[in-house]
């Protein structure tokens, strides 16, 4: 774990520097992941989506990034969505602790909720 957040310190600016490039603009992110539980199950499973549809945090501060993914719980409130209803099951095909999979995405930011377009 230790790793990843050195990466996310490493690039802390270039991270800030991509909401500050568009002011104007309804962008949320990055998504940065807090994997305590995930490291420590026998099998690994990373589950990759498309965006946050919404992903508010003090972009400035890893520590509330981290916080942010760690409070979201994979989704543990959305269990009834097809995507994590789904992610749910295969936790359970392959006996690992619920909520204990990774998550991420394809879009670290989303845009108005949705996949960033054209310049973002």
């Amino acid at each position: 774990m230790n790793n990843l957040r050195n990466l996310y310190e490493r690039n802390i600016e270039k991270l800030i520097a991509v909401r500050e490039n568009f002011p104007g603009e309804n962008l949320e992110g990055p998504l940065l992941m807090s994997l305590e539980s995930y490291f420590r199950q026998p099998r690994k499973l990373i589950i990759i989506g498309q965006e946050t549809n919404g992903w508010a945090c003090d972009y400035k501060n890893i520590d509330n990034q981290l916080a942010t993914y760690r409070e979201f719980n994979l989704g543990e409130k959305y269990d009834y969505t097809p995507f994590r209803n789904i992610t749910r099951k295969l936790e359970r095909m392959m006996s690992i602790e619920p909520y204990s999979c990774a998550w991420s995405n394809l879009n670290r930011y989303d845009h108005n909720g949705k996949a960033p377009a054209g310049d973002i």
